[in-house]
């Protein structure tokens, strides 16, 4: 019994592992919404592995449209948000070249690419901000003529706040295009609402919506208690996308915002997991106002976190990337904090501004300021460095361990003998150069890390980053997207071949050094003349192509696809072949089976001898 209790563990453990894990090439769902039909867009790669699709070039009508099909829903007409937010898988694989998509497509990802240049520029594919979130069954029908609700795409079970929507003649649901919009507006659709007294905050260029049905409004008094008795452009304007955009031009209004607050300086932290972070939030006048087009010092989350109680450590970071959403406020503060040191409230530091006491605002332009107070250590060692979020090996987000905590080292002065030692550190004996990036947020990520080294400047001859010159926190200040990004080099010769992932030296996966590191060749194309000319450089003889990353498939870029050897050639760089730009990070990739070349002639093995 204890036998077979413990093969049917086992195998219940294999399940769940293969569950949690493995999908289908080009599988596609929507991930964590508030139903099967809505979430964010996800696609398994060729490695069987989710990842998230960028944005760029989407298009609801066409793309939305295909991935709403191929999960089963007939004649959809999804919603589609864009800026959904992080990556919850810490990269993105697919992106669109073009926003053209067939909807007679039967799978997304005939519309996407892999290996688009787009993906490698934080500009179009960041991973804290480009994601796509789909509704493929929104609700639009049943409401009454004239009744007025606040929907939200993403929780369709919040009710306070929302896109502002009205019941039409036909009884469905429709937006309010937003043009001229203003808090009058505003305050007569809370009163609309129910709300006697609103002090609303909204904004405009909420998002999309199926069609507009009522607005745009021209005029409305402070006595208005219903947007029906406020002045209207022409109904034209509600099919002008240069004034009513489907896609864009929608209103997004919170009526019930909590304004009372008391005393002056008191700070909280709203949107986040727990209390340990959010979007902060500052008592003044007894109006809560959040901080847009704000500057603050190095010192100012530190302070916050003090204020509120985070004592087990000093360590704090500055997120605003939107993560903690738009806000519930109705003002914001748009000037400039300086705390100078650390201080026990922020009541001690210097404002360069002035908060604003309209009870109605429009959100702010850019992403509300957020912070995360850590408030325990991390499982790692004193002094010890690591790469995150890197798409190949020896590459990623620089992170190094103090106090207990993972934290980023800031690019400020970040010389190229640390980086050195940072990867010489992480084991990479074969590396005697890197390439630093000075603007790792956008490629790798900034996660919810505190910075906690900058000026870092090695002699070159130390062993750990920790013994190299350097300021630490909160000795210095740095801007929250400047964090350090390195790409250990290899030592290799330009040009040069191995093969890796084989049971002997004869065989394995295709290396070649490129720029000094190592990278794969695509499968594309690859044949038995290809092989051997790999056999050749390597001063073996034969060559066997063989496919379909049979011996693995490294993680590192593929630089070469469609390599067409004459067989006379003796390195494969000489072969005429694709140089990818951007290199592709995905797909199956070539490797080879050699003979071994000195066997001297007329020698003969022989086999089931017998004498």
């Amino acid at each position: 019994m204890v036998k077979v209790a413990a093969i049917a563990l086992f195998c219940l453990s294999l399940f769940l592992f293969a569950d949690a894990q493995s999908c289908t090439q080009n599988q596609t769902r929507l991930f964590s919404g508030s139903s099967s039909s809505n979430g964010v867009l996800q696609v398994c790669n060729s490695s069987r592995v989710w990842t998230d699709v960028c944005d760029y070039y989407w298009n609801n009508n066409a793309h939305s449209v295909v991935v709403c099909k191929q999960l089963g829903f007939t004649s959809p007409t999804p919603i589609t948000v864009f800026n959904a937010g992080p990556a919850s898988t810490g990269k993105f694989t697919y992106v669109s070249t073009s926003s053209y998509c067939s909807i007679s497509s039967s799978v997304i990802t005939s519309c996407l690419s892999t290996s688009s240049w787009l993906l490698q520029y934080s500009s179009c594919c960041s991973i804290s901000r480009d994601t796509v979130y789909i509704d493929c069954n929104p609700d639009t029908a049943n409401a009454s003529v004239g009744q007025a609700r606040l929907y939200n795409v993403r929780n369709k079970h919040e009710s306070t706040e929302g896109m502002l929507q009205i019941g039409d003649a036909g009884r469905n649901w429709t937006a309010v295009c937003d043009y001229g919009w203003s808090c009058n507006h505003a305050v007569t659709a809370c009163k609309q609402l129910g709300y006697s007294n609103p002090s609303p905050n909204y904004r405009v260029n909420a998002g999309p919506w199926i069609k507009f049905g009522y607005g745009p409004y021209s005029y409305c008094s402070s006595s208005a208690t219903n947007l029906n008795s406020c002045s209207s452009y022409s109904s034209s304007y509600r099919t002008n996308p240069s004034y009513c955009d489907t896609n864009r031009d929608t209103v997004y209004l919170k009526c019930n915002v909590q304004l009372t607050c008391s005393p002056n300086y008191s700070v909280r932290l709203v949107g986040g997991k727990d209390s340990s972070e959010g979007r902060v939030e500052v008592c003044y006048n007894g109006i809560w106002h959040a901080l847009c087009g704000t500057y603050i010092d190095q010192y100012f989350a530190s302070v916050v976190c003090n204020q509120l109680g985070f004592t087990i450590s000093n360590f704090s970071t500055t997120i605003a990337d939107g993560r903690y959403g738009y806000g519930n406020t109705s003002s914001y503060f748009p000037g400039s904090i300086y705390c100078f040191r650390l201080r026990n409230n922020i009541s001690s530091c210097y404002y360069y501004g002035s908060f604003s006491s309209s009870k109605c605002m429009t959100q702010c332009s850019s992403y509300y300021i957020g912070i995360k107070c850590i408030s325990s250590g991390d499982n790692c060692n004193e002094g010890e460095v690591r790469l995150v979020n890197g798409t190949e090996e020896r590459e990623g987000r620089l992170e190094v361990c103090a106090n207990g905590v993972w934290g980023t080292v800031c690019s400020y002065s970040f010389t190229r003998a640390a980086a050195y030692i940072a990867c010489k550190q992480l084991g990479y004996n074969d590396s005697n150069d890197a390439i630093i990036d000075t603007n790792a947020y956008d490629k790798f990520g900034g996660g919810d890390k505190p910075i906690v080294y900058s000026y870092v400047d090695c002699f070159g001859l130390e062993t750990r980053l920790s013994q190299c010159d350097k300021s630490v926190f909160p000795t210095f200040s740095c801007y929250y997207g400047s964090i350090v990004g390195l790409k250990c080099l290899d030592i290799c010769n330009e040009g040069k071949i191995r093969l890796v992932g084989g049971k002997n030296s004869l065989e394995g996966t295709v290396e070649i050094c490129i720029e000094k590191r190592w990278k794969l060749i695509s499968e594309s194309g690859w044949d038995d003349t290809d092989a051997s000319v790999v056999c050749r450089q390597l001063n073996h003889t034969g060559g066997e192509a063989v496919l379909n990353s049979l011996f693995g498939e490294p993680k590192r870029a593929i630089v070469y696809s469609n390599v067409n050897c004459r067989g006379t050639e003796t390195e494969l760089r000489n072969c005429t072949h694709n140089r990818l730009y951007p290199e592709r990070v995905d797909g199956d990739v070539a490797g080879v089976r050699c003979s071994p070349a000195h066997i001297f002639p007329g020698y003969k093995i022989l086999r089931n001898c017998s004498f």
